[in-house]
């Protein structure tokens, strides 16, 4: 059994109940077809469409998780293609991610190979000066430029 997302739009004329009734609709066709529904169940959403369906600019959005077997995908799709309260729906297959365990060594040797940055008194010092020789040059040049704009502009 492969795992499955369902996302519908839902005609958002239909009423809360009527919503829920479409709801169980499509889960009664997923369990019809021998299929496994996940536990993780989202409220329905209304939803401003990026452009119309079936002249409708919003829609009320609803997803599924569950499990299936592969051949009843097909038979699922024309089912849903059948629902006239059923604007569009989107079906993907999912892959199940195992989460990775943590290991304490590779956090232990991390800690080891990276090495502290001390900044020590002489070295603040040397980069002070050297800020302020730079700058004390700036001016000298600035200085030597006038002088020398000013025997030019006396020409």
């Amino acid at each position: 059994m492969k795992h499955y997302e369902l996302t519908y739009l839902i005609n958002p004329e239909l009423t809360q109940e009527q919503t829920a009734n479409v709801e169980e609709i499509v889960k009664k066709h997923i369990q019809a077809k021998k299929g496994c529904l996940d536990k993780t169940f989202k409220k329905p959403i209304k939803k401003s469409l990026g452009y119309s369906i079936k002249k409708k600019k919003t829609a009320t959005m609803s997803v599924l998780n569950f499990s299936l077997p592969s051949a009843e995908i097909e038979k699922l799709r024309q089912k849903l293609y059948l629902e006239k309260e059923i604007l569009r729906f989107m079906l993907i297959t999912k892959k199940l991610v195992k989460p990775k365990e943590k290991s304490k060594k590779r956090k232990d040797s991390l800690i080891r190979k990276s090495k502290p940055i001390f900044i020590s008194k002489k070295s603040a010092s040397l980069k002070k000066e050297k800020e302020t020789q730079t700058k004390k040059e700036k001016k000298v040049d600035l200085k030597e430029i006038d002088k020398k704009l000013e025997e030019v502009l006396k020409l």
